[in-house]
């Protein structure tokens, strides 16, 4: 590190906007605010099921009900995805 140009304020609004980016991208109300206008219609007039979506994705990661990494297989299973 260059401590000739370190600025420990600096460092603390870099973590403050890491931190706020951190939460945004975890924020449910930011899920969609990147999406297609199109996209977004489609699911408020119930034409793409978000849940059956959501799904596949915790299947497709491997993840059980609350998270937890069970594996590929187990997941499906416990999904009642085929």
């Amino acid at each position: 590190m260059n401590t000739r140009n370190y600025n420990p304020a600096q460092d603390g609004i870099n973590a403050a906007r890491q931190e706020k980016h951190d939460s945004d991208y975890a924020n449910p109300e930011f899920l969609f605010s990147v999406s297609k206008s199109s996209l977004v219609c489609d699911i408020a007039n119930r034409q793409i099921d978000v849940v059956e979506l959501a799904k596949q994705e915790m299947a497709n990661r491997g993840l059980g009900l609350n998270g937890e990494w069970v594996g590929f297989e187990k997941a499906k299973k416990i999904w009642n995805l085929n």
